[in-house]
């Protein structure tokens, strides 16, 4: 049996990636799965819907201060080490979590969750980089994929039930069984590479520390909290987003000047990890936008219960179990390397939001009487194509990297992924919002008595009340008070209609600039004989 150049069986690197998925996404799936469980929270502890809200921003705030940090943590530590404390802090976070008597101290255990589970995806993707050889990366990327595509889409639907069947407290202890199984295969099979055993980290820098840590608190609570207090008309969001540009900003030229930095920024001026990196962003942003946007279309506008519209999320998930199969297809090895993959996917993705397929309706054609089946195909196909993207842009980032860099460059996109996850849930938000409001003053300008189509409208609906009640005066409230809130829905319709039009045209632009960047530039600079 061939053996790596550690001396271990190459079986090995499947036991390994074995041993470190299931911490990964334990700490994806607690993004997400604990936001269905707020409203239960808020209510068993005595808060109100805003005050349980923190049980969430604590968690992320605590996240994203520590992802740039982990590949400094690595150096520092050993990659085994730190990720079995931090497998061993998460899990005790999470019995904490679990048995929180109020909510403050619910807040403060869900910090220490975030602050341990922030390193768990970048040592987990290194390790995996490193592990397997570079043709054998895209694999590796598959397995990664599963984690990181259907926690974020089955995560809500997962937390639902548990709260449902028990209660949201178990929505945290279900983390302590993974947590000691994946301690227990973490012990068995990982191992530190020589260049973290017999390298030498950089010296705590506590000012940069200090730099990174308010501004990407800052940062996290500005895309969390402003949509809630109407962003910069709120003081305080204000003054946390200067806080969070000038901290950032410093913390950047700190570390770009250092000799022997503990956040490599400067991998950024590598093309590929650059490039890589900003594509991320996008693919990230449009990812968790829209696995935020098509629930809420479905819940919002067409009137689902929570229930149903968990259990029609799944087809994203089942197209990205699909896609993750492709890679153990032996015909599809050799072009799943070909920038042409992402190039088609990312087309294909925004082409299912703007105009679909031959029986496959596309989201903007969705309306108020879309059924379930219209929403299957569509998010079927995108969690297919966005799972096939996913693995040769990570790969493709990372292909120049150095091993001893690895660690840093994972931990830096990570920061992006979470950044980019953060930017697309708050522009759905926003972005709804702004239309809604948009749409609804349109079309109150053509609800006036001179307007044919309003007044057969209110006619039609007075006869019809009028048969309920004989005030003709009542009659006239109810029928305008009825094309009032149909105003409302198609309102709300035509905004979820421009989002998906939005994200539509974004990914179209992604699959441009890939297909020029990536293939056509290469092309024409090739030197011809």
């Amino acid at each position: 049996m061939a053996e790596r150049n550690t001396g271990r069986s190459w079986i090995n690197k499947y036991l390994i990636a074995l041993a470190i998925m299931p911490p990964a996404i334990m700490e994806l799936l607690d993004t997400s799965v604990v936001n269905v469980s707020l409203p239960h929270i808020g209510g068993s502890l005595g808060s109100s819907a805003i005050e349980a809200t923190w049980v969430l921003t604590s968690y992320l705030v605590a996240n994203a201060i520590v992802v740039p940090l982990g590949g400094w943590l690595s150096h520092h530590f050993g990659r085994k080490n730190l990720l079995l404390s931090v497998v061993v802090g998460f899990t005790v976070s999470s019995f904490l979590c679990g048995l929180a008597p109020n909510l403050p101290l619910l807040v403060l255990f869900r910090v220490l969750q975030g602050l341990t589970g922030g390193g768990l995806q970048p040592i987990s993707q290194s390790i995996l980089f490193e592990e397997f050889p570079p043709n054998e990366r895209q694999r590796a990327m598959s397995i990664w994929a599963t984690g990181v595509v259907l926690a974020p889409i089955l995560g809500p639907t997962v937390g639902g039930w548990i709260t449902d069947t028990w209660s949201w407290r178990w929505v945290f202890f279900i983390n302590i069984p993974i947590g000691i199984l994946s301690w227990i295969l973490i012990s068995a099979f990982v191992r530190d590479p020589e260049y973290l055993r017999d390298g030498k980290a950089a010296k705590m820098d506590g000012t940069g520390i200090l730099l990174l840590a308010f501004g990407m608190a800052a940062f996290q609570v500005v895309l969390d909290k402003g949509e809630q207090v109407d962003w910069f008309s709120s003081h305080l969001i204000v003054i946390l987003a200067i806080v969070a540009v000038l901290f950032l900003v410093l913390f950047v030229f700190r570390e770009l000047r250092a000799p022997n930095p503990f956040v490599k920024v400067r991998l950024f001026k590598d093309w590929h990890f650059g490039w890589g990196s900003f594509v991320g962003f996008l693919m990230y942003s449009t990812l968790f936008g829209s696995v935020v946007l098509v629930p809420l279309f479905m819940e919002t506008v067409l009137g689902w219960p929570a229930i149903t519209t968990g259990l029609w999320t799944a087809p994203r998930g089942i197209g990205s179990l699909c896609a993750i199969s492709c890679q153990w297809v032996p015909g599809f090895q050799k072009i799943r390397g070909s920038p042409w993959i992402a190039v088609i996917c990312f087309a294909i993705s925004g082409w299912i939001f703007l105009f679909g397929f031959p029986h496959v309706t596309a989201y903007a054609h969705m309306n108020l009487y879309s059924g379930t089946w219209d929403l299957f195909w569509p998010q079927c196909i995108q969690g297919f194509v966005v799972s096939l993207a996913f693995m040769p842009i990570v790969v493709g980032t990372t292909s120049h990297v150095k091993s001893a860099d690895m660690p840093y460059a994972t931990s830096l996109y990570g920061a992006i992924r979470n950044i980019g996850s953060g930017v697309g849930i708050s522009f759905v938000g926003i972005y709804l919002d702004q239309r809604n409001r948009v749409h609804q003053a349109v079309l109150a300008t053509r609800a006036f008595p001179g307007n044919p189509p309003f007044v057969r409208a209110a006619g039609g609906l007075r006869k019809l009340f009028m048969t309920y009640t004989a005030d003709g005066h009542l009659a006239d409230q109810q029928a305008r008070a009825a094309l009032y809130q149909e105003m409302l829905r198609q309102a709300n319709l035509l905004s979820f209609l421009d989002a998906f039009r939005f994200f539509g045209m974004v990914l179209l632009s992604v699959s441009l600039m890939l297909f020029v960047v990536d293939i056509a530039v290469p092309m024409f600079a090739k030197p011809k004989f």
